[in-house]
């Protein structure tokens, strides 16, 4: 069988590794007595950080290089094109979730959907229209909405970092971190709810803190900009520091697996002591962003010789249809938490078994679905980096700054 001509302006490692981010989201989200093991497997760090940074990564090579040729307008026309495409698969999902979803988990009694909609079903109407500003976020509708308002900002970003460089944005991304770290989401919350009239309470309205996940978000960018504006990638390093890191990578990786996902303990009540926010998923710690970027130079140096050793074809293809494999990621996921409720709750190794591999083939076919129907007359593209080191660690002598254009 022929390979579809977009496959030219692809690059296969990102692909692959994008995908696994996808499988680890489904292995994590799915209601199975596995979950909470195969949640962070890799350490203290789970796979929306390397989704997100991933997305910022190739939003970046792709839209600073459209920018480049065409000017800040095209550039921007194509984000916010982008965001809404996200925005429609958020809507989608939403509407799924509170209408068929929800009437399966009220007729099955479980818990786990009915808690899920708790601010929706007691206010619909106000709450829905909550859902469709982006400001009612219910679990696992959260990752969506900090995508859309990313890529609606991200114009402004890349502008300037082509025009200025990029110290200013990363030195107020660290500072809105830092800002983030101190209690900012609690202020804005409450301001919000003021204007708006609302009364969502702080988790409602995403689990995500996005003041401290527009670093990952901005650092992605960063990264991936580097080889369009001449410079070295960042991600490179010398042998002793890649052993360095590959010790402390395998140090939280232990500390994981023995100390679980709130390795400082708990207090009387089993709530996270405070030292966990080190470690904290929502509010991106500091200890878990150590984690993040010891990884991401350690995928940099070897992920070529990965992809061309590990056949990866499954992952790459989930990888090249990511958007629509995540929104079939998550239908299967809602629906096994209406149909079986909590994790473990199926009571069978079976059962949960099926739900996986289920889940895998749905997304497996959703990806194929797509691709046939986006690329069964796509023209060849220009080629495209195919793999890591192509991509991320281009050696300075080849490397030639794109020309800039003004509007």
């Amino acid at each position: 069988m022929n390979t579809p001509a977009i496959d030219a302006g692809r690059n296969d490692g990102l692909d692959a590794l994008r995908g696994l981010f996808l499988v680890l989201m489904t292995l994590t989200h799915l209601p199975t007595g596995l979950s909470s093991e195969l949640g962070q497997p890799f350490g203290q760090l789970s796979a929306a950080e390397g989704f997100v940074m991933l997305s910022a990564f190739l939003a970046g090579q792709v839209y600073l290089r459209r920018g480049m040729r065409q000017g800040f307008g095209a550039m921007r026309k194509a984000l916010w094109s982008r965001a809404a495409t996200v925005y429609r698969h958020h809507l989608a999902l939403f509407g799924f979730g509170i209408t068929m979803v929800l009437l399966i988990g009220i007729v099955n009694e479980q818990a786990a959907i009915t808690n899920l909609f708790t601010q929706y079903m007691a206010s619909p109407i106000r709450t829905a229209v909550a859902g469709l500003l982006l400001i009612y976020q219910p679990a696992l509708f959260d990752i969506l909405p900090m995508y859309v308002m990313f890529l609606l900002l991200t114009p402004w970003v890349l502008e300037h970092a082509r025009r200025h460089g990029w110290s200013v944005p990363l030195v107020l991304s660290v500072a809105l971190w830092t800002a983030a770290m101190l209690g900012l989401r609690t202020s804005f919350h409450q301001g919000l709810m003021a204007i708006t009239g609302l009364s969502l309470p702080m988790a409602a309205t995403g689990s995500f803190n996005p003041f401290a996940w527009q670093l990952i978000w901005v650092i992605g960018l960063w990264l991936g900009t580097a080889r369009l504006q001449g410079v070295e990638s960042p991600l490179r390093a010398s042998p002793r520091v890649l052993v360095l890191l590959a010790v402390l990578v395998a140090t939280f990786l232990v500390w994981r697996h023995t100390g679980g996902q709130t390795p400082f303990g708990v207090d009387a009540s089993g709530a996270p002591v405070a030292a966990n926010q080190l470690i904290d998923k929502w509010d991106l710690g500091p200890l878990r962003l150590i984690n993040v970027f010891a990884w991401a130079v350690l995928i940099a140096a070897a992920g070529p010789a990965i992809v061309r050793r590990v056949p990866l074809g499954f992952l790459a293809r989930l990888g090249r249809s990511s958007l629509p494999v995540f929104s079939a990621h998550l239908v299967c996921c809602l629906l096994a938490l209406a149909v079986f409720g909590e994790p473990g709750a199926a009571g069978s190794s079976l059962v949960d078994v099926a739900l996986i591999l289920g889940s895998l083939l749905v997304m497996q076919a959703t990806a194929i679905i797509h691709q046939s129907s986006k690329y069964a007359t796509a023209r060849p593209l220009p080629r495209a980096p195919r793999d890591l080191a192509d991509a991320m660690a281009i050696p300075r002598s080849r490397m030639t700054p794109m020309p800039i254009r003004s509007e």
